[in-house]
């Protein structure tokens, strides 16, 4: 209860109220010896986000330390319960840690080579998790931007999740963009098109307000149209973000 009620107040912005109920759940969660690990660290992530969008909201009040200390707990947590968490925890959790290095931005080099070995890891570890094979696809696609045959491993996984879990939004826009880089323009444009005409786009965005980034990001590389002037008036961040310019590329081979 304390978790839906935390979440509900952070929705309508009274941030103070969702901190009382978030910290509350968490400290439960934590001094409950028969809470399975996985749940810990999904309690602690959450806060770790809460925190971190009301720094976003009201940035020089102590949040981000708070959301930084969070981030910390939940990284000890994992390295604790790595060999005890069962395989599919275990690949979430390396699922998480890619999707937040490469979801929303390109990473250098060296970040996108780990993070695709932890991919193709996680799904190693739960080859019937179709969100797992999409991450895996778009870990492909970063390192088709210093590698163009990735690309095509990319449109590969992709559509493979796709087939797995239906018509997903992050399947169809990477796809566009592994088109794109391929030199497949009246494709890429396809694929933009039909994420736009789709009649789930309201809800998706809706449910994941995170997607609207990744659609800019296509338009940017597929149509020239210019991102967004401040990604800090985005709900979320990922590490190694550049304040100014979260998609510039950074290659540190």
């Amino acid at each position: 209860m304390n978790q839906e009620l935390g979440d509900w107040h952070a929705r309508q912005g009274q941030f103070q109220d969702a901190e009382k109920h978030l910290t509350e759940c968490w400290q439960l969660l934590k001094n409950n010896t028969q809470v399975p690990p996985i749940e810990m660290i999904g309690a602690i992530r959450d806060l770790h986000s809460f925190y971190r969008n009301w720094n976003l909201s009201e940035p020089g009040k102590g949040h981000g330390v708070r959301a930084a200390e969070c981030q910390k707990e939940c990284e000890t947590l994992e390295q604790k319960y790595s060999e005890r968490l069962k395989p599919k925890g275990r690949a979430q959790i390396l699922n998480d840690k890619v999707w937040r290095l490469i979801a929303y931005r390109q990473p250098n080099l060296p970040v996108a080579r780990s993070a695709l070995a932890d991919a193709r890891r996680a799904l190693e570890l739960d080859p019937d998790d179709a969100l797992i094979r999409n991450t895996l696809g778009v870990a492909q696609y970063r390192m088709g931007y210093y590698y163009e045959d990735y690309c095509k491993e990319a449109i590969k996984t992709l559509t493979e999740s796709q087939q797995q879990q239906g018509e997903n939004p992050y399947d169809l826009i990477f796809i566009a963009m592994a088109q794109q880089q391929l030199g497949k323009h009246e494709l890429a444009l396809a694929g933009l098109k039909k994420v736009r005409e789709s009649p789930r786009l309201i809800q998706w965005t809706y449910d994941d307000p995170q997607l609207e980034w990744v659609i800019h990001e296509a338009e940017n590389l597929i149509e020239r149209m210019p991102l967004p002037p401040s990604p800090s008036h985005w709900p979320w961040e990922t590490p190694n973000v550049p304040s100014t310019a979260p998609f510039a590329p950074s290659v540190d081979d």
